[in-house]
């Protein structure tokens, strides 16, 4: 089903061609964008059990990094539960990019990271803190538990953990 050509004209929210970034308009197109995220808000995240706004940001773009991200940095930088409130008139504007590996691709702590870990974190973790794991596997895992916590996830593929070849 394709998209009406003049769907856009009834929208109440500015449309962003993401095609501009890639021509001379790119400027606009990142203004566009801009605009969005300082009056388009209403970002939460759970901290602490407890939801948090993240208020709209002058001149920032808020990144959210997924779970393969926290595993490859060992834990120093962290995904967060979080979600999207509507406005109060119902309307809502969203952009989303996902960026995913292969299927195949065998995520863990890169090694450099995995070295830093000082002693404490070290006698903790063992060594890595996040399990080796292929991608599929792991969004397999994540679309039987969605919306659940992320921490059940990691030790459930600890548990699934047999030799991976990385070679």
């Amino acid at each position: 089903m394709a998209i009406p050509a003049n769907a856009a004209a009834s929208l109440s929210f500015p449309v962003i061609n993401m095609e501009k970034l890639e021509t001379e308009e790119r400027g606009a197109a990142m203004g566009l964008i801009g605009d969005a995220c300082e009056n388009w808000g209403f970002f939460e995240l759970l901290k602490d059990g407890a939801w948090v706004d993240v208020p709209p940001m002058r001149h920032a773009i808020v990144v959210n990094i997924g779970d393969q991200l926290e595993v490859i940095t060992n834990g120093r930088y962290k995904s967060v539960m979080h979600r999207v409130l509507t406005r109060p008139d119902g309307n809502r504007m969203s952009l989303a990019s996902f960026y995913n590996p292969g299927a195949d691709a065998v995520i863990f702590p890169a090694p450099a990271l995995v070295e830093e870990l000082s002693e404490e974190e070290a006698e903790r973790a063992g060594s890595a803190v996040y399990p080796r794991f292929v991608f599929e596997d792991y969004m397999n895992l994540y679309m039987r538990h969605k919306f659940e916590a992320k921490e059940p996830r990691f030790e459930a593929m600890k548990a699934d953990a047999a030799p991976i070849a990385t070679a």
